[in-house]
C-alpha cells in the first residue's frame, strides 16, 4: 500500500480499509480445502467493492444506508447457514459498508479503492495460502499428542491418590488444571474436525465427557483399602492403552 501511494494518491481511509479487509479476508475464511480457499479469496474483493459501491452512492441518503444494513446482515445469516463461502464473503462485504458509511469517500475514489481491495486479497492470499498455510492434519495430529499426553498425566495423578489412599491439596489443584486442560485440547481439535468427520468429532467429546465423569469420581472417592489394587490394575490396562507422551 505504500509502494501504492508512492505511483498515485491514496487516501488513508482508503489504506485502513485495504488493512481491514485483509484483516478479515485471512481470518474468516473457512473453505475445506487450498483451492476452495483461494476462490473465496478471489472473489472476496469484488464482494467489498459491490458493497463500498453502495455506500458511496447512498452517501447523501441517510436513511437508505442505514435501510440497508438489515436485510444484509439477514442474507449473510441465511446463506452463511449454507456454506463457509457465503459467510467470509457476507461478512468481508458488510465490514467494507461499514468502513464506506463511516469515511464517507465520494464515487470519485472508487478506482483506487477496487485497486487497494485487490491488493487486500492479495496480501490475504499470500499469508493463508503461502507463507502460514492451514495444515489440519497436522494440527489434529498434534492435538491427538497432546490429549494423549494429558491423559496419561490425568490417570497417573488418580493412581498416585489411590495408591496414597487420598489427596492432597496440591495434587488435587494439579488435577484439576490437568482435566481442564483435556476439555480445551478437545475443544481445538473438534474445531479442526470438518463437516464430513461427525464420528471423530463426537469420539472427542466422548473422550471429554469420560475423563470428566472418571475425575469426579476420584476426587470424591479413592476406593477403601480393599478396593484399592483392583482399582490399580484397572488404572494401569488404560494407562497401557494410552500411548505415552
Amino acid at each position: 500500500m505504500v509502494l501504492l501511494g508512492i505511483a498515485i494518491e491514496v487516501p488513508v481511509t482508503d489504506r485502513i480499509l485495504g488493512f481491514a479487509i485483509a484483516l478479515f479476508i485471512a481470518a474468516n475464511v473457512r473453505d475445506s480445502t487450498p483451492r476452495r480457499r483461494l476462490l473465496t479469496i478471489a472473489i472476496a474483493p469484488f464482494v467489498a467493492f459491490a458493497t463500498t459501491t453502495v455506500a458511496a452512492l447512498l452517501l447523501d441518503q441517510r436513511i437508505a444506508a442505514a435501510a440497508v444494513v438489515p436485510p444484509m446482515m439477514f442474507a449473510i445469516a441465511w446463506l452463511g447457514a449454507k456454506s463457509p463461502r457465503y459467510a467470509s464473503l457476507g461478512i468481508v462485504g458488510l465490514i467494507a459498508y461499514m468502513i464506506g458509511l463511516v469515511t464517507r469517500q465520494p464515487p470519485e475514489t472508487l478506482p483506487v479503492r477496487l485497486v487497494v481491495l485487490l491488493i487486500a486479497a492479495g496480501d490475504a492470499a499470500l499469508i493463508r495460502l503461502v507463507l502460514l498455510p492451514e495444515r489440519p492434519q497436522a494440527e489434529l495430529e498434534r492435538l491427538r499428542r497432546a490429549l494423549d499426553a494429558v491423559i496419561d498425566r490425568v490417570l497417573r495423578q488418580i493412581a498416585a491418590a489411590v495408591e496414597a489412599g487420598g489427596w492432597t491439596s496440591g495434587a488435587r489443584a494439579e488435577f484439576r488444571h490437568d482435566v481442564y486442560r483435556v476439555g480445551e485440547i478437545v475443544m481445538l481439535a473438534q474445531a479442526r474436525v470438518t463437516a464430513g468427520q461427525g464420528g471423530r468429532w463426537l469420539q472427542l467429546l466422548a473422550i471429554e465427557l469420560a475423563t470428566e465423569r472418571t475425575a469426579r469420581v476420584a476426587l470424591q472417592n479413592v476406593g477403601t483399602p480393599v478396593d484399592r489394587p483392583a482399582l490399580l490394575a484397572r488404572l494401569r490396562a488404560l494407562l497401557d492403552r494410552v500411548e505415552p507422551p
